[in-house]
Protein backbone atom coordinates (compact mmCIF):
# COMPACT_ATOMS: atom_id res chain seq x y z
CA UNK A 1 0.00 0.00 0.00
CA UNK A 2 1.14 3.53 -0.68
CA UNK A 3 3.04 4.78 2.41
CA UNK A 4 1.49 8.25 2.29
CA UNK A 5 -2.00 6.78 2.08
CA UNK A 6 -1.30 4.39 4.96
CA UNK A 7 0.18 7.17 7.15
CA UNK A 8 -2.84 9.33 6.42
CA UNK A 9 -5.20 6.53 7.44
CA UNK A 10 -3.24 5.88 10.62
CA UNK A 11 -3.34 9.60 11.41
CA UNK A 12 -7.10 9.73 10.91
CA UNK A 13 -7.64 6.87 13.34
CA UNK A 14 -5.18 8.40 15.83
CA UNK A 15 -7.26 11.58 15.68
CA UNK A 16 -10.43 9.52 16.10
CA UNK A 17 -9.02 7.98 19.29
CA UNK A 18 -8.26 11.46 20.64
CA UNK A 19 -11.64 12.84 19.60
CA UNK A 20 -13.57 10.01 21.24
CA UNK A 21 -11.63 10.52 24.49
CA UNK A 22 -12.20 14.27 24.43
CA UNK A 23 -15.86 14.18 23.51
CA UNK A 24 -17.03 11.55 25.97
CA UNK A 25 -15.51 11.73 29.46
CA UNK A 26 -17.77 10.52 32.24
CA UNK A 27 -18.22 7.68 34.64
CA UNK A 28 -16.61 6.49 37.82
CA UNK A 29 -13.85 8.49 39.41
CA UNK A 30 -11.53 5.49 39.10
CA UNK A 31 -12.24 4.17 35.60
CA UNK A 32 -14.18 6.54 33.31
CA UNK A 33 -16.45 5.52 30.47
CA UNK A 34 -14.76 6.19 27.15
CA UNK A 35 -15.34 5.62 23.46
CA UNK A 36 -11.62 5.04 22.86
CA UNK A 37 -12.11 1.24 22.86
CA UNK A 38 -14.62 1.75 20.05
CA UNK A 39 -12.12 3.85 18.07
CA UNK A 40 -9.30 1.36 18.71
CA UNK A 41 -11.38 -1.61 17.57
CA UNK A 42 -12.57 0.35 14.55
CA UNK A 43 -8.93 1.14 13.69
CA UNK A 44 -7.98 -2.53 13.83
CA UNK A 45 -10.99 -3.63 11.80
CA UNK A 46 -10.56 -0.94 9.14
CA UNK A 47 -6.76 -0.75 8.86
CA UNK A 48 -5.65 -4.25 9.81
CA UNK A 49 -3.61 -5.41 12.77
CA UNK A 50 -0.37 -3.48 12.31
CA UNK A 51 -1.71 -0.13 11.15
CA UNK A 52 -4.63 -0.26 13.59
CA UNK A 53 -2.33 -0.90 16.55
CA UNK A 54 0.07 1.82 15.36
CA UNK A 55 -2.80 4.33 15.26
CA UNK A 56 -3.61 3.60 18.91
CA UNK A 57 0.06 3.59 19.94
CA UNK A 58 0.58 7.01 18.34
CA UNK A 59 -2.45 8.28 20.27
CA UNK A 60 -0.88 6.97 23.49
CA UNK A 61 2.50 8.50 22.64
CA UNK A 62 0.94 11.91 21.93
CA UNK A 63 -0.83 11.79 25.29
CA UNK A 64 2.35 10.80 27.11
CA UNK A 65 4.15 13.69 25.44
CA UNK A 66 1.72 16.01 27.20
CA UNK A 67 -1.15 16.61 24.82
CA UNK A 68 -4.28 16.40 27.03
CA UNK A 69 -6.09 13.73 25.03
CA UNK A 70 -6.74 10.99 27.57
CA UNK A 71 -10.18 10.35 29.07
CA UNK A 72 -9.16 10.68 32.74
CA UNK A 73 -7.32 13.39 34.68
CA UNK A 74 -4.58 14.56 34.27
CA UNK A 75 -5.51 13.91 30.60
CA UNK A 76 -1.87 13.67 29.43
CA UNK A 77 1.83 13.84 30.27
CA UNK A 78 4.48 11.25 31.11
CA UNK A 79 3.22 10.75 34.67
CA UNK A 80 -0.04 9.45 33.22
CA UNK A 81 1.56 6.00 33.40
CA UNK A 82 0.93 6.26 37.16
CA UNK A 83 -2.79 6.76 36.54
CA UNK A 84 -4.73 3.62 37.51
CA UNK A 85 -6.39 3.56 34.07
CA UNK A 86 -3.24 3.82 31.95
CA UNK A 87 -2.96 0.05 31.41
CA UNK A 88 -6.20 0.03 29.46
CA UNK A 89 -4.60 2.19 26.75
CA UNK A 90 -1.95 -0.31 25.61
CA UNK A 91 -4.71 -2.91 26.04
CA UNK A 92 -6.67 -0.99 23.43
CA UNK A 93 -3.70 -1.22 21.07
CA UNK A 94 -3.89 -4.99 21.63
CA UNK A 95 -7.61 -4.84 20.84
CA UNK A 96 -6.85 -3.09 17.55
CA UNK A 97 -4.18 -5.65 16.71
CA UNK A 98 -6.27 -8.70 17.63
CA UNK A 99 -9.32 -7.35 15.82
CA UNK A 100 -7.38 -6.76 12.61
CA UNK A 101 -5.58 -10.10 12.86
CA UNK A 102 -8.71 -12.13 13.51
CA UNK A 103 -10.59 -10.42 10.70
CA UNK A 104 -7.68 -11.15 8.32
CA UNK A 105 -7.91 -14.80 9.32
CA UNK A 106 -11.68 -14.76 8.63
CA UNK A 107 -12.47 -15.65 12.25
CA UNK A 108 -16.16 -15.79 13.18
CA UNK A 109 -17.61 -12.44 14.17
CA UNK A 110 -18.45 -13.36 17.77
CA UNK A 111 -14.84 -14.35 18.49
CA UNK A 112 -13.58 -11.07 17.01
CA UNK A 113 -16.03 -9.05 19.11
CA UNK A 114 -15.09 -11.04 22.21
CA UNK A 115 -11.37 -10.47 21.64
CA UNK A 116 -11.91 -6.77 20.93
CA UNK A 117 -14.02 -6.27 24.05
CA UNK A 118 -11.77 -8.19 26.44
CA UNK A 119 -8.28 -7.25 25.19
CA UNK A 120 -8.04 -3.93 27.06
CA UNK A 121 -8.56 -5.80 30.33
CA UNK A 122 -5.48 -7.99 29.72
CA UNK A 123 -3.24 -5.03 30.54
CA UNK A 124 -5.74 -2.71 32.19
CA UNK A 125 -6.67 -4.85 35.17
CA UNK A 126 -3.11 -5.78 36.23
CA UNK A 127 -2.02 -2.15 35.89
CA UNK A 128 -5.04 -0.96 37.87
CA UNK A 129 -4.24 -3.45 40.66
CA UNK A 130 -0.55 -2.49 40.69
CA UNK A 131 -1.12 1.26 40.83
CA UNK A 132 -3.87 0.97 43.43
CA UNK A 133 -1.64 -1.16 45.67
CA UNK A 134 1.83 0.29 45.14
CA UNK A 135 1.23 3.94 44.25
CA UNK A 136 -2.08 4.86 45.88
CA UNK A 137 -1.71 2.35 48.75
CA UNK A 138 -5.32 1.24 48.33
CA UNK A 139 -5.04 -2.42 47.33
CA UNK A 140 -8.09 -4.03 45.79
CA UNK A 141 -9.35 -7.53 46.40
CA UNK A 142 -9.83 -9.62 43.27
CA UNK A 143 -13.57 -8.98 43.50
CA UNK A 144 -12.95 -5.27 44.08
CA UNK A 145 -10.63 -5.16 41.08
CA UNK A 146 -13.23 -6.72 38.79
CA UNK A 147 -16.03 -4.57 40.21
CA UNK A 148 -14.04 -1.35 39.81
CA UNK A 149 -12.28 -2.04 36.53
CA UNK A 150 -14.34 -4.47 34.47
CA UNK A 151 -17.86 -5.55 35.43
CA UNK A 152 -19.61 -2.16 35.03
CA UNK A 153 -18.07 -1.75 31.58
CA UNK A 154 -18.51 -5.21 30.03
CA UNK A 155 -21.89 -4.75 28.37
CA UNK A 156 -20.89 -1.38 26.94
CA UNK A 157 -17.55 -2.74 25.75
CA UNK A 158 -19.25 -5.63 23.95
CA UNK A 159 -21.68 -3.23 22.28
CA UNK A 160 -18.87 -0.85 21.27
CA UNK A 161 -16.87 -3.79 19.91
CA UNK A 162 -19.85 -5.18 18.01
CA UNK A 163 -20.55 -1.86 16.29
CA UNK A 164 -16.85 -1.14 15.67
CA UNK A 165 -16.17 -4.54 14.09
CA UNK A 166 -19.19 -4.19 11.81
CA UNK A 167 -18.38 -0.59 10.82
CA UNK A 168 -14.70 -1.41 10.48
CA UNK A 169 -15.43 -4.12 7.96
CA UNK A 170 -17.56 -1.67 5.97
CA UNK A 171 -14.83 0.98 6.12
CA UNK A 172 -12.15 -1.56 5.12
CA UNK A 173 -14.15 -2.56 2.04
CA UNK A 174 -14.60 1.12 1.09
CA UNK A 175 -10.88 1.81 1.58
CA UNK A 176 -9.99 -1.00 -0.84
CA UNK A 177 -12.01 0.68 -3.62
Amino acid sequence: MNNTRNLTRISIFTALCAATALLVRFGSSLVPFSLVPFAATLAGAALGPKSGAIAVLVYILLGLLGIPIFAAPPYGGPLYVLNPTFGYLPGMALAAYFTGLLLQKKTKGFIVVLAAALSPYLLGLPHLALIMAKVLHKPLTLKGLFMAGMVPFLLGDFLKALVAVYLGEVVRRKLKN
